[in-house]
């Protein structure tokens, strides 16, 4: 849920941060640019050379933390 949240207020965050929203990335893939309104904050969007690596570095992250997530959740299936 953090990481909807996240992407949800992708238009006010400052350009640095911008980085780590999957939104920045998906930008530079799209062939027509996209309003944001008019309280969002201008950035470049990365070249898709960037932006295709960008993207699987940040699933890739996303999908070690689920994992190490899980991996410490216990699960008792002897207690009925």
């Amino acid at each position: 849920m953090a990481v909807f949240g996240w992407e949800n207020l992708h238009f006010l965050l400052p350009t640095a941060l911008k980085k780590f929203t999957f939104i920045h990335y998906l930008q530079a893939l799209c062939p027509v640019p996209i309003s944001n309104g008019p309280f969002a904050i201008v950035s470049d969007a990365p070249s898709p050379w960037v932006a295709v690596p960008g993207l699987l570095a940040l699933t890739v992250v996303l999908l070690a933390l689920s994992a190490w997530k899980i991996r410490r959740m216990e699960l008792l299936y002897t207690e009925d």
